[in-house]
C-alpha cells in the first residue's frame, strides 16, 4: 500500500468520524473540520461541499489562525479548480494572516497569476492617444484612424481623419431631428437611429462614408413599440447585420431588409454590452444574476456567449458584484480568439482578453493593462480603441478657507490617477490633510488609500489593502476603514496612516448594511439597518467597546428624497433633500423645515451641502441672481439664505461640499466628466501565437 492510497484512506476515516453524526460534527473542532474539508475535497471530489466547509472555518474567529489560513488556501485552490478568481483569497491570505506559513504559498501563487497573465503579451504591444480637437469622442466614432462625427449646430454627420485634414459631410438633418449614429467596423457605412416623434415613430436607416446610399432598413409599428426596450449596440464584422441589446434581451436585424430575429430573450435584466464574432458564429455579451426578489446576495456579473443564430447561452467569465459595476465586454479580437473586457478581479480595474473557444471559456484572462478604462471597441484591423480616465481623475478638488462664514479665493488640488466614481475627501481634524480613495497609475491597478498634505503637496499612498476608508479619529492618529468581505458581510478596522497596518474593529453580517460614520466622541460606529419596509432605514449607534447598540433614528424616506439622509457633525441634525428643497430636522424629532430651496437648474442633490463643525450653519449650493453657480449659507435656527462665495466647478449635478473639523477651510468636490477622459488606441497586442488577424469582408 502506497502513501498516496495512506493518505486516501486517512481523509475517508476523518470525513467518516465528521459526518456520520451531524451534530457531533456541529461540536467538531476546527482543525477535524478542516480534515473532512479535505477529504470531500480530495478523495469525494465534491468542491462544493469541500467549500463550504472552508469558508465557514477562514469566517469563524474562535478558530485557530493557523486553521484559517489552511482552510482560506484550500477554498482559493478549490475556485481555481473551478476555473474561477481565487485571487481576493490569496490577497485575503497575505493581509490577515502574514505570520502563518499558508501566506508564504500566497503570495507565490499571486506571483504566478501576475506573471501568466502578463506573459502572453507580446512586448511589441503599442498605445497611442487619438483625438480631434474640440469634441469629445465614443469608443464607437473611431477605428484609431478615421472618424465619424456630428455638427450639432448645423445637423451635419462628418466623416474623415482625426487629424481633420480629409474630412466630408455624408448626410444632413434638420437640429430638431438629428439622429444617433453608428459606423461599421470598417467605417464604410454608418447606420442612423432617428428618434420617434409626434406623427412619426422611430426607425432605422444607413448610409455610405462617401455619402451615398441613404435608405431606410427598418421602422417601429404604429404603435411605436417594435423597438421598445432594445437599443443598437454594434455591427456584425461582415457589415450584414445589427445587433440590439436591452431589457428585451438581445435580437439580431437584417441590414439588407430590417427582419428581427430574436438570440436572447428578456431575463429581467438589461443588457447593455453585446458585440459578434469575428467569423459571426458567436455573440457575447453582459448578464447579471441580480433578481429583485433575491436582492443583492451573492450576485454575479456575468459575460456570456450564445450562438448567433440562438441557443444555450454559457458563461465566459463572472465576477462577484460587489467588485464593481464591471465586467463591461469591449469586443471581440479580430483574431476570433479573445473577447476583450473591463474587469475587476479583486476590486482592481483592468483590461483583459478572456480567452473562448467555441463559445466555451478556453482559460484564465490575459491581462493587458490596469487601467481605469470607460468603455472600449475592436476594429477591423486589429486594434482596440479604448476610453480611459485622465491623470486626475473624473474628479476635481478646489479648496479655499472660510473666515467669518466667507469663502476665500480657491485653490486647485493636484491628486493621484483614477477617482473615477469619487475619491470621498475626509479631513484631517486640523484641516492640513486630506485623506481620499484613488486607483494607482503604477500598474499595479490597487485601489488605494491616499494622504495628501495640502502644504507641502505631499501624496503617498498608506494603504493597498482594498479598504474603504471614510473618516479619522479625533486625534488624527488613524482611520476608519470598511473591508468587504463577500456575501453582505464587511470588517471595520483601523488603518494607521503612517505604516498603513490595519487593526480589527469588529466583523459584521446582517442585518447591518454599512458603516455611516464613526461618532464625535470617536466611541462608537453610526450604523444602518434596514427599517420595517423598504421606504424605511434605521440608523443604530453601535459602542466599539461593549459591542452594545441602542437606535440613533429610524428614518422614512419622502416622495422625492434623492439622497437618503446624513447626521450633522456635532450629531444634533439630520439632514435631506425633498425635491428642489432642503430640509432639516433635530435628531430625536419628527419634524423637518425646509431651510433653503434650490433653484431648479442647479443640483438637487443635497451632497452639495455642508454644515459647520457647531451644526449651527449650513453652506450649500444655489445659484445666484446673475445665475452663477454659488456657495451659500443659512442658519439652522432660520432666516434668510447669504451668498459667501463663489464656486470653482463648471456644473453642479455631481458636487459635493466638505467643511474642515476645525471650521477653516472648505473644499468642493465637482465632478468633471467632460473634461475626464481620453481616448487610446492599443495595437500588437495579441498574445505569441494568435496568428494575424481574421480577414472579414462581405459575403
Amino acid at each position: 500500500m502506497n502513501k498516496t492510497t495512506l493518505e486516501r484512506l486517512a481523509f475517508t476515516f476523518a470525513a467518516a468520524a465528521c459526518l456520520s453524526i451531524s451534530p457531533a460534527y456541529a461540536q467538531a473542532s476546527p482543525g477535524v473540520r478542516l480534515q473532512a474539508g479535505m477529504a470531500k475535497e480530495d478523495v469525494d471530489g465534491d468542491l462544493k461541499s469541500a467549500m463550504d466547509i472552508y469558508r465557514k472555518i477562514a469566517d469563524d474567529r474562535s478558530a485557530p489562525r493557523d486553521v484559517r489560513s489552511k482552510a482560506l488556501l484550500r477554498l482559493a485552490g478549490c475556485y481555481e479548480k473551478l476555473g474561477q478568481q481565487a485571487r481576493k483569497f490569496y490577497e485575503q491570505l497575505v493581509r490577515d494572516f502574514a505570520d502563518q506559513p499558508a501566506a508564504a504559498q500566497a503570495r507565490t501563487r499571486l506571483a504566478e497569476i501576475d506573471k501568466a497573465s502578463r506573459a502572453p503579451v507580446p512586448a511589441a504591444m503599442t498605445q497611442r492617444r487619438i483625438s480631434i480637437a474640440g469634441r469629445r469622442l465614443r469608443t464607437s466614432d473611431t477605428d484609431g484612424r478615421q472618424v465619424v462625427y456630428r455638427d450639432d449646430a448645423s445637423g451635419e454627420l462628418i466623416y474623415g481623419d482625426l487629424d481633420g485634414n480629409h474630412k466630408r459631410v455624408i448626410f444632413k438633418a434638420k437640429p430638431d431631428d438629428l439622429p444617433d449614429w453608428f459606423p461599421s467596423k470598417d467605417m464604410s457605412l454608418v447606420a442612423l437611429d432617428f428618434p420617434g416623434k409626434p406623427g412619426r415613430p422611430r426607425f432605422y436607416a444607413v448610409v455610405k462614408t462617401d455619402g451615398t446610399g441613404y435608405r431606410e432598413v427598418a421602422h417601429d409599428n404604429p404603435q411605436g413599440d417594435r423597438f421598445v426596450d432594445l437599443d443598437f449596440v454594434n455591427w456584425s464584422w461582415d457589415n450584414r447585420f445589427w445587433l440590439f441589446a436591452g431589457l428585451g434581451g438581445v435580437s439580431v436585424m437584417s441590414v439588407d431588409n430590417g427582419e428581427v430575429r430574436p438570440v436572447v430573450r428578456p431575463n429581467g435584466f438589461r443588457i447593455g454590452n453585446a458585440a459578434f464574432s469575428p467569423d459571426g458564429r458567436w455573440i457575447a455579451y453582459r448578464d447579471s444574476t441580480y433578481r429583485p426578489e433575491s436582492g443583492f446576495d451573492n450576485v454575479k456579473e456575468r459575460i456570456l456567449v450564445v450562438p448567433s443564430g440562438g441557443g444555450e447561452s454559457r458563461v465566459v467569465y463572472e465576477q462577484p458584484s460587489m467588485n464593481g459595476p464591471w465586467p463591461r465586454l469591449a469586443d471581440w479580437t479580430s483574431d476570433n480568439r479573445y473577447i476583450a473586457a473591463i474587469i475587476s478581479p479583486g476590486r482592481r480595474i483592468s483590461l483583459q482578453l478572456i480567452p473562448v473557444s467555441e463559445g466555451q471559456p478556453g482559460g484564465a484572462p490575459i491581462l493587458l493593462r490596469y487601467t481605469t478604462v470607460g468603455q472600449g471597441f475592436a476594429t477591423l484591423g486589429g486594434g482596440l480603441v479604448y476610453e480611459a480616465v485622465k491623470p486626475g481623475g473624473l474628479w476635481a478638488a478646489h479648496t479655499a478657507s472660510l473666515e467669518n462664514g466667507h469663502v476665500g479665493a480657491w485653490q486647485r488640488v493636484t491628486l493621484s490617477d483614477g477617482n473615477v466614481l469619487g475619491f470621498e475627501p475626509v479631513w484631517s481634524p486640523d484641516g492640513s490633510r486630506l485623506m481620499y480613495l484613488a486607483t494607482n497609475e503604477d500598474q499595479s491597478g490597487d485601489e488605494t488609500v491616499n494622504l495628501l498634505d495640502l502644504a507641502s503637496g505631499q501624496d503617498r499612498v498608506v494603504s493597498r489593502s482594498g479598504v474603504d476608508c471614510r473618516s479619522w479619529d479625533g486625534r488624527g492618529s488613524r482611520f476608519l476603514c470598511t473591508q468587504p468581505r463577500g456575501n453582505g458581510k464587511f470588517d471595520v478596522v483601523w488603518v494607521l496612516p503612517d505604516s498603513g497596518e490595519i487593526e480589527p474593529i469588529h466583523s459584521f453580517a446582517k442585518p447591518y448594511l454599512e458603516v455611516a460614520r464613526l461618532s464625535r466622541d470617536g466611541r462608537a460606529l453610526f450604523l444602518y439597518k434596514p427599517g420595517a419596509t423598504s421606504l424605511v432605514h434605521d440608523v443604530v449607534r453601535w459602542d466599539i467597546a461593549t459591542g452594545q447598540e441602542s437606535l440613533a433614528y429610524s428614518y422614512q424616506s419622502p416622495k422625492d428624497e434623492s439622497m437618503g439622509t446624513r447626521l450633522s457633525p456635532d450629531e444634533r441634525w439630520l439632514i435631506r433633500n425633498n425635491g428642489h428643497e432642503i430640509e432639516i430636522c433635530p435628531l430625536g424629532g419628527s419634524h423637518w423645515k425646509a431651510v433653503a430651496i434650490l433653484d431648479p437648474t442647479a443640483s438637487s442633490h443635497y451632497y452639495g451641502a455642508a454644515f459647520t463643525p457647531d451644526g449651527n450653519w449650513l453652506f450649500y449650493l444655489n445659484r445666484d441672481a446673475a445665475g452663477k453657480l454659488a456657495i451659500f449659507r443659512v442658519s439652522t435656527a432660520g432666516g434668510d439664505a447669504q451668498r459667501v462665495g463663489g464656486f470653482p466647478g463648471k456644473s453642479s449635478e455631481y458636487a459635493s461640499l466638505h467643511i474642515s473639523p476645525d471650521g477653516g477651510k472648505i473644499l468642493a468636490h465637482t465632478w468633471e466628466v467632460a473634461e475626464g477622459w481620453e481616448m487610446w488606441s492599443l495595437e500588437d497586442f495579441l498574445p505569441a501565437g494568435s496568428g494575424a488577424h481574421t480577414q472579414v469582408g462581405k459575403k
